[in-house]
Parts: structure tokens; C-alpha cells; sequence
């Protein structure tokens, strides 16, 4: 499905992406149920996209809380990455190593 997602240059994978080892096992195409379409979503830019209006009330957060969620979020997955050594974390982020400590205690608190 990875391959797929990357492969498809349209929002969704119709049979016709499908490579032919899949069709085969697959039967008719014309009997399979209808693709279930899915819930619209914000137009995808290429790159990195900034949380907007939306997100945050997605999330039902104020401000705050939602900036605080997204923090602790990137502060986990950069320990997560560098197997919790925290001099290596604070390098991902970009911050000093005191900083990280700092904001993982604010975390815990």
C-alpha cells in the first residue's frame, strides 16, 4: 500500500494502479464493493505544512494546549530517535541539551 500511495498519482488507488498479479487474484473488478470515499481533507502541498485553524479545532484545544501538544509530540519522537540519550535528542531539535531537559520536565508537570 506504501508503494501504492507513492506510485498513484491521483488521491486515490482505483484497480487501474493495481498491478496485474493482484487483479488476478482479485476476480471481476466490476464485482467489488465501491471504494468508500474519504473524508475531505485540506489541499496537500508538497513539503512540510503548517497546522491551521482547522487542526486546532479538530483537537478542540485552545492555543496553548494545542502549541504544548505538538511540542511534547516532537520532543518524544526526537528522544524516541535518538534511543534516549538526550544530548542527541536536544541536537535533533536544534535546542541545547539544558532546554530539552527544561521542557521534558514542564512535560511531566
Amino acid at each position: 500500500m506504501e508503494r501504492m500511495t507513492i506510485l498513484c498519482d491521483s488521491n486515490s488507488i482505483t484497480p487501474a494502479d493495481l498491478p496485474r498479479k493482484i487483479l488476478d487474484q482479485v476476480g471481476v473488478i466490476a464485482e467489488l464493493p465501491e471504494p468508500i470515499s474519504p473524508a475531505p481533507v485540506r489541499p496537500q502541498q508538497a513539503g512540510f505544512q503548517w497546522p491551521c485553524i482547522q487542526d486546532l479545532n479538530e483537537q478542540k484545544l485552545p492555543l496553548k494546549e494545542f502549541l504544548d501538544a505538538v511540542e511534547e509530540k516532537l520532543l518524544l519522537e526526537a528522544l524516541q530517535q535518538a534511543n534516549g540519550i538526550k544530548n542527541q535528542a536536544a541536537e535533533i531539535l536544534g535546542v541545547k541539551r539544558t532546554t530539552l531537559i527544561e521542557k521534558l520536565k514542564k512535560e511531566k508537570n
